[in-house]
């Protein structure tokens, strides 16, 4: 439990950093929202791509995404378990669900379900970057949940439906922003994929398969549903390193408490 309460103060730090500067933003003092969203690189971070390339918008959003994209090649998706506001506010939010606990969640989306839906933020990701091309990014604007907390006097209905989104369906499904429909959360997919073809050695999470007892608690206690349990290294992208499939594990436990 180290681990957890120590990633749990991590995620509690960022995320009063990132209620001071919505308290900033929301008063008027701090500007636009995207000047402290990495996400700018992409879906806001140039101005009219397709006709003058180079027009960037928020160049300290645009410096601030790329060192995550490039740190995410070695490290995995850290920043969506730690440091995001939107998955500390989905794991707070869901954790007040009191039968969370049996993970019966997961019997709302069936696996094939799932695997299917997982793949739909990559298609959001291409229509954010191509809107940015073609200049009508404002389109995506209208659902950005970051500018839907920080200028919520300009809250529109797909804003609206975005916080719907990661604050109700987040309280019966854990992360599902994070799993279906974050399109940061895809591109840091795209850089860990990118790090494979250049063979970059990125951080996993690893465990003893030979003291195993096929509980299976690791698949069902993990918010990003990965089969935990198929290797010793947890290789997949959409992992978090939330540490949930090692804190949950018997087998440790008892290891640690000897």
């Amino acid at each position: 439990m180290k681990y957890d309460k120590k990633r749990r103060r991590l995620q509690l730090y960022f995320l009063l950093l990132w209620v001071v500067i919505l308290l900033q933003l929301i008063i008027g003092v701090s500007g636009i929202a995207h000047n402290y969203c990495p996400q700018a690189a992409v879906c806001f971070g140039c101005l009219n791509l397709g006709q003058n390339l180079g027009n960037w918008m928020y160049p300290g959003a645009i410096i601030l995404g790329l060192v995550i994209f490039v740190l995410t090649m070695f490290l995995g998706r850290q920043f969506c378990g730690t440091v995001c506001p939107f998955g500390t506010m989905q794991d707070l939010i869901f954790s007040l669900n009191k039968k969370a606990s049996k993970r019966n969640y997961k019997a709302m989306i069936p696996v094939k379900t799932h695997n299917a839906l997982k793949y739909f933020k990559y298609l959001i990701l291409l229509w954010v970057a191509v809107s940015a091309w073609l200049g009508i990014n404002y389109i995506y604007m209208q659902a950005c949940p970051v500018l839907a907390l920080g200028h919520p006097q300009n809250l529109t209905v797909l804003g609206a439906t975005s916080l719907f989104i990661i604050i109700v369906i987040g309280y019966f499904i854990e992360r599902f922003w994070c799993l279906y429909l974050c399109p940061y959360g895809a591109l840091l997919n795209i850089s860990q994929f990118m790090g494979r073809i250049l063979h970059i050695p990125r951080k996993k999470v690893f465990w003893n398969k030979d003291c195993c007892i096929d509980c299976n608690l690791c698949n069902d206690y993990c918010p990003m549903r990965i089969e935990v349990s198929k290797s010793e290294a947890v290789v997949d992208v959409e992992c978090i390193h939330c540490q949930r499939c090692t804190l949950c594990c018997p087998v440790l436990k008892k290891q640690k408490n000897k």
